[in-house]
């Protein structure tokens, strides 16, 4: 037999609904099994069933009107069908609730971290094969110029991604290569670094220290000190 596992509210529009076994075509195909009701019994239109790639025992209500913050819905999906020919008991439901926005001070002021912030992005720390962990046991983060330097060290050292064969110097080519293969290398590079929308300007050049290494001279946006990111021919 079919359960309702629970209901999420992913946003003010939408709750993601998770069943314990896969569902039946019917059950993404008309909404009569479902409702969303308010405390008050007022009942949330639902203008669509949304399927999640991959997840066929999830599926997503798509509501005609927003839900409000911090109010109690009830969601119920009693006669869902499953792909085992069970269906879903009457009366199942569960309870969701969205949450409340995070209260914004009025008089909050804007630091100078805010503003590196918003324009060089925070993001985790990767290693190479696993997100980098705090000795508290938190995920690390990195921000600011650093953000952007590992962001394009990973770009610069990059063959390509699955679905994205753009992305990437591919410096791998270059192994082994004449020296009349650098000017191809630098221009990759240089384009690269274009590509993210930090960078207002880059420059290549061979190294001084090391024949096999480039040096990128990036000029980011809202930053007047250039930053330098090596490049491996490896």
């Amino acid at each position: 037999m079919v359960a309702l596992l629970s209901a999420v509210a992913r946003h003010e529009r939408r709750v993601r609904l998770i069943f314990d076994s896969a569902l039946a075509p019917a059950a993404f195909t008309s909404a009569a099994p479902y409702s969303v009701a308010g405390v008050g019994g007022a009942l949330v239109p639902i203008s669509g069933l949304v399927g999640i790639l991959g997840m066929p025992n999830q599926l997503d209500l798509a509501l005609g009107s927003d839900l409000q913050p911090s109010a109690i819905y009830s969601v119920g999906a009693a006669g869902v069908p499953a792909a085992d020919g069970s269906v879903t008991t009457a009366g199942t439901s569960a309870v969701v609730r969205l949450a409340a926005p995070p209260a914004v001070p009025a008089d909050a002021e804007i630091t100078p971290d805010n503003i590196t912030d918003a324009l060089y992005g925070i993001d985790l720390v990767w290693s190479g094969i696993d997100y980098v962990e705090t000795v508290a046991g938190d995920l690390a983060t990195v921000r600011g110029a650093d953000n952007v330097q590992a962001a394009l060290t990973r770009r610069f050292a990059s063959d390509g991604l699955p679905w994205d064969d753009t992305y990437g110097a591919k410096p791998r080519r270059y192994v082994d290569g004449s020296s009349g293969g650098l000017p191809p290398l630098r221009a990759s590079l240089v384009r690269q670094a274009r590509l993210d929308d930090r960078v207002k300007s880059a420059r290549a050049a061979v190294s001084a220290e090391d024949p096999s290494e480039l040096d990128v001279s990036v000029q980011l946006v809202g930053d007047d000190q250039p930053l330098s990111v090596p490049a491996k021919i490896s």
